[in-house]
């Protein structure tokens, strides 16, 4: 017998249902996080078979609060999609202070520039609460849509600086009546 080894013993119907329960869990939500995939605006080049293709090949990860699933200076070879619960984004600055940059939550992905352009991570990526995400490694991507990871990258570069623009330009609106106000009470 190897030292340090336990052997846990559980009755086969308790087995059985630990199992089940666990299995139709997991199943459930990659069904959920298939429907996820599918209306991902990153996705929306994709012709709908192959946003089928991508969100059949993803695998469904848990983590529990506290755990990394992105750690900054790590090669970047996996994709997320959060389906479940909730992360905060941060960086470690050359102070050594770890400074919150961001949240995420259902619905939004991470890990896309460093996946597509083949670089090391520049964030740390923390489950907040318990985290389900949907993931796929480059290699399983490459396989499915090897060449495509450019148009995708592209595409999600326009989408952020498009938002970008819309909150710079509400800013300004913002600005704009907070000026026009002052006038007024200045008159």
């Amino acid at each position: 017998a190897a030292a340090g080894l336990s052997l846990l013993k559980l009755p086969r119907g308790m087995f059985s249902q630990v199992l089940a329960v666990t299995s139709i869990d997991n199943f459930a939500k990659h069904r959920e996080g298939v429907k996820t995939i599918m209306r991902l605006p990153l996705f929306e080049s994709l012709e709908p078979t192959q946003r089928k293709t991508l969100a059949r090949s993803m695998k469904l990860l848990r983590f529990a609060p506290g755990d990394h699933l992105c750690t900054q200076g790590a090669p970047g070879d996996t994709f997320f999609v959060i389906i479940e619960g909730s992360c905060k984004v941060t960086t470690i600055e050359e102070t050594g202070v770890d400074r919150e940059r961001a949240r995420l939550t259902v619905d939004d992905y991470f890990g896309e520039v460093a996946f597509f352009e083949k670089v090391v991570r520049t964030m740390n990526v923390v489950a907040e609460e318990d985290v389900a995400c949907m993931a796929i490694t480059r290699a399983r991507f490459n396989k499915y849509f090897y060449g495509v990871g450019q148009q995708l990258i592209a595409a999600s570069a326009m989408r952020r600086v498009r938002e970008a623009d819309y909150f710079q330009d509400l800013i300004m609106r913002k600005m704009g009546s907070r000026k026009e106000t002052a006038q007024l009470e200045e008159f």
